[in-house]
């Protein structure tokens, strides 16, 4: 039989975004737009990090239209979570209360789940509150990483531009309300091609040039705009699972010798590094080397 061995390696940290104020650093997302009045659910989802407490983006598709994701703004105070979304009752701008500008990663979540606003960092429940039912005005809006929006056309009009001043991480976005389970499941894991929901996922795994690539399986790509692109992508970003290479470690095949006249049961898996003995029981005994 040929079976096949994958390996996480700690010392080997994700990519990530830095954006730098001054430079007017920004991504613009490509291929995917909001059109609508009627959006139930919503959710975003990141690593962050930052010294600044004060007004910056992290991501919108226009507050006065969709939605806006931020720290201070509109809707946190100083060093915190802003969540605005254009409700069908009106612009909504609301806040958490955990100070995320103290210079180390944080995992931020905003959900928006048929009125009920939630704001979740490092896994852990922020605020809560409700609002209208629906959100999206029927203006046509796309989106920027790392300032605000006014765009109807792709890579289009930007503002406010309230730059954002850090570092990004894994970022992604779901037309679905993911729940607290779910967001903590997946805050140190990558996510899947094609999971239910996933409108665009950057991992930021590109590690250099302008493009970054969506791994949602959407083909919704963004682009670097006012950035030296050699001075905007490092590996110091947090430990998320299986990213550096796209939610799956390299294969290595390895030999294995087994008895299996009775077939035995070689119990849960193991990863190994060297030899290794598998005690299936009294009578079978097999060894299992790593040949990568």
């Amino acid at each position: 039989d040929t079976f096949y061995v994958s390996s996480f390696d700690t010392t080997n940290k994700n990519n990530a975004l830095d954006f730098d104020p001054v430079a007017s650093n920004y991504a613009s997302i490509l291929g995917y737009s909001y059109a609508g009045t009627s959006y139930t659910e919503l959710t975003i989802q990141c690593w962050i990090r930052t010294t600044n407490g004060n007004d910056q983006i992290i991501a919108s598709f226009d507050r006065s239209e969709y939605w806006r994701l931020e720290v201070n703004g509109d809707g946190g105070s100083l060093g915190t979570v802003g969540f605005s979304v254009a409700t069908d009752n009106g612009i909504f701008d609301f806040g958490g209360s955990i100070r995320v500008d103290d210079g180390n990663w944080h995992h931020v979540a905003a959900v928006f789940d048929n009125g009920t606003f939630s704001i979740y960092v490092d896994g852990v429940l922020d605020n809560t509150t409700t609002q209208g039912s629906t959100f999206g005005t029927g203006a046509t809006r796309f989106g920027f990483l790392g300032t605000g929006s006014e765009s109807d056309t792709e890579d289009g009009t930007t503002g406010p531009d309230d730059y954002f001043d850090g570092s990004i991480a894994d970022f992604g976005v779901w037309s679905r309300a993911l729940s607290l389970a779910e967001i903590v499941n997946s805050l140190n894991n990558c996510k899947v091609a094609g999971e239910s929901g996933l409108e665009v996922y950057y991992p930021f795994s590109d590690g250099g040039g302008t493009l970054i690539t969506d791994r949602s399986g959407n083909n919704r790509n963004a682009i670097l705009k006012n950035t030296f692109a050699a001075n905007a992508w490092n590996n110091g970003g947090p430990i998320i699972e299986g990213c550096a290479s796209e939610c799956e470690s390299e294969r290595d095949t390895v030999i294995a010798l087994l008895n299996i006249t009775p077939r035995p049961d070689l119990g849960p898996d193991i990863c190994a590094s060297s030899a290794t003995i598998i005690d299936a029981g009294p009578n079978y005994t097999s060894y299992l080397w790593n040949t990568a």
